[in-house]
C-alpha cells in the first residue's frame, strides 16, 4: 500500500486529518486510510502515525467480519457481513452521541 500511495496523483494530504488524502479535482473521491485491530477494544480509535501512510485504527471496525468475496479485475475483495456493519454503526453512533454530550472532543459547550 505504501508503494501505491506514492504513485497516486491528483491528491494532497488533508491538513485536518493525517490519514486522509483530499482530491485536487471534483471528479475524484477523498481517500481515507482506515484499519482495524481484530483483537482490539471496539471502543478505541487512534491514529497509527507513519510518515508515509498514517492510518486511523478504528476499534468498532473489529466488529466487522469478512463475508462473501467479490472479484474485480482479478482482485479478490472480501465484502463485510451485514451483522458486523450494523454493530459497528451502532457502537460508532452511540460513542459519538456520548462524546458530543460530554464535550470530550473539544466541542464548544
Amino acid at each position: 500500500m505504501k508503494r501505491c500511495v506514492g504513485a497516486l496523483s491528483g491528491f494532497r494530504p488533508s491538513a485536518e486529518e493525517p490519514s486522509v488524502l483530499v482530491p485536487l479535482t471534483a471528479d475524484l473521491l477523498e481517500v481515507n486510510f482506515v484499519g482495524m485491530e481484530p483483537a482490539g477494544d471496539p471502543t478505541e480509535t487512534y491514529l497509527l502515525e507513519d510518515p508515509q501512510l498514517p492510518l486511523m485504527v478504528s476499534g468498532p471496525l473489529s466488529l466487522v467480519k469478512a463475508g462473501a468475496v467479490l472479484e474485480v479485475e482479478g482482485i479478490p475483495l472480501p465484502l463485510p457481513r451485514p451483522a458486523g456493519l450494523i454493530l459497528e454503526k451502532l457502537v460508532t453512533d452511540e460513542r459519538a452521541r456520548r462524546e458530543t454530550e460530554t464535550c470530550s472532543w473539544r466541542l464548544p459547550c
